[in-house]
């Protein structure tokens, strides 16, 4: 229930808040025309920080014109793009290509078809186990991300690992499936090209320069493999 005494109240700073910005844009005008009226006589229109009245003899030489390229709007558009969505998947990538590449080094040690053909099915069990649930939710532009930076991280595109682990004909499969969602599983990497914006920002993320969003490992198989080939790296350097 609203007293009289609220009515007053609320009026009473409203009134307030009135005279307040009635004072603010005044002084705003004040000092507006103090301005004009104390205005020195500069060395040029473009506010250089030299006053002539204070050097009547120094001399003045013109400049050419410089021309200044600063980046379009496109430009700076598909950047924040770039940066907001390889963020948000680099850690997916990282964590792919420790899958791929600590599988690929064990079927290298591998020699018999049938063992070869049970490990890849363990294999992609894992990987399905890892990844099924944020891939199936993840929205198509970071689906198309994400295909460009495992074919970065591991060298192969997305159809290649599917044909690999799956066989040729779920690729094909899954190929033609996702070309209905406007991602391409054969798409390949040109950093110095199309795709120079996503290698800028990885590039920033690996120099420390941005943050990647954190994505631990979900099953026991992925928290033992994430960082499989730092770890590879360390060893054998």
């Amino acid at each position: 229930m609203i007293t009289d005494g609220h009515r007053a109240s609320r009026t009473l700073q409203k009134s307030t808040l009135c005279i307040l910005s009635v004072v603010v844009l005044f002084q705003f005008s004040l000092l507006g025309q103090e301005t004009k009226k104390h205005s020195v006589d500069f060395l040029s229109d473009q506010n250089d920080s030299i006053n002539r009245a204070n050097y009547p003899n120094l001399p003045i030489h013109e400049l050419e014109n410089i021309i200044v390229e600063a980046p379009d709007s496109l430009y700076l558009k598909n950047y924040y793009a770039a940066a907001y969505f390889v963020t948000r998947v680099y850690t997916y990538s990282q964590l792919m290509a420790d899958f791929i590449e600590k599988y690929d080094a064990d079927l290298a040690e591998i020699k018999r078809k049938s063992k070869r053909r049970k490990y890849m099915r363990r294999a992609s069990r894992a990987l399905k186990n890892e990844f099924e649930y944020d891939v199936k939710n993840m929205s198509r532009t970071r689906g198309r991300y994400l295909v460009k930076l495992i074919k970065r991280e591991t060298g192969k595109s997305a159809f290649q690992l599917i044909a690999q682990y799956r066989g040729k004909p779920a690729a094909q499969i899954w190929y033609v499936m996702a070309l209905t969602l406007g991602v391409d599983l054969k798409s390949d990497y040109q950093p110095e090209l199309r795709d120079h914006l996503i290698e800028k920002v990885v590039v920033e993320i690996e120099q420390g320069r941005r943050e990647a969003l954190p994505r631990p490992a979900k099953t026991e198989e992925g928290r033992g493999i994430f960082g499989w080939r730092k770890r590879k790296k360390r060893r054998n350097s």
